[in-house]
């Protein structure tokens, strides 16, 4: 249980030194359930298991699960792979910000504009 511990603190550690990663959204998630993956098959090859024939493999059903998520991981790394787009994502946060803006706007006043009332209030 503390060596699970540990893994985790060293994959938790690997992906905070790569959040500021170049790559879309999901290519950091993808690289979690590849290292989390892995180290789920390793350890199931420490543990004692119910042991199945897979193929002439001889398997626990953990270890299969471990390796589907490896290989969701590698398809989704492979998938997010590209750079990001930040003139996109910037362009998209913009438009989100202004439609922000009319929403307010039809409940009534933005808290920019109750904050700015009451500095003229208090000024007056």
């Amino acid at each position: 249980m503390l060596y699970e511990f540990a893994a985790s603190v060293a994959i938790f550690a690997a992906l905070w030194v790569l959040r500021k990663h170049p790559y879309k959204s999901g290519w950091l998630f993808s690289l979690y359930l590849v290292l989390s993956g892995a180290w789920r098959f390793v350890i199931e090859k420490i543990r004692v298991n119910p042991s199945y024939d897979l193929l002439g493999f001889t398997v626990t059903q953990a270890e299969v699960i471990a390796v589907l998520i490896v290989l969701a991981g590698a398809a989704g790394l492979f998938f997010f792979w590209e750079p990001r787009d930040r003139a996109a994502e910037e362009a998209q946060a913009e438009t989100n910000r202004e439609r922000m803006r009319r929403w307010r706007g039809r409940r009534g006043k933005s808290k920019e504009e109750e904050g700015q009332q009451e500095e003229t209030a208090s000024a007056a």
